[in-house]
């Protein structure tokens, strides 16, 4: 099944943590439910990432297992969640789009 929300996130090399989230639900775009205060950090969704540093052109070696599974995710995020989603289905559709291109560094990890 293909889903139907998409997350991407804007930041590309040197920065890639500068950046911000586009949420798009059937291609068209609805970050305009997504607060504000989460639209330029990590989503936080369960799994293991390599961790970036806050510098341009600095990488650090090292990977962080850290985030929230899907079920907390959701409880978490459910006041905005609901803005976007048509079903209790579409809940973890939008938890898929974001982990795809979910990241950290090392001021959020």
């Amino acid at each position: 099944m293909k889903n139907k929300f998409t997350a991407t996130w804007t930041g590309k090399f040197p920065t890639p943590y500068l950046g911000e989230w586009k949420v798009y639900k059937n291609k068209q775009e609805i970050t305009q439910f997504l607060p504000t205060d989460k639209r330029t950090k990590p989503a936080y969704t369960f799994g293991e990432y390599a961790v970036w540093e806050l510098s341009p052109f600095v990488s650090v070696q090292q990977f962080a297992t850290d985030g929230y599974k899907m079920p907390e995710w959701i409880r978490e995020n459910l006041y905005w969640l609901q803005l976007m989603a048509d079903s209790d289905e579409d809940y973890a559709l939008i938890y898929l789009a974001f982990h795809e291109n979910d990241f950290r560094t090392t001021q959020y990890i």
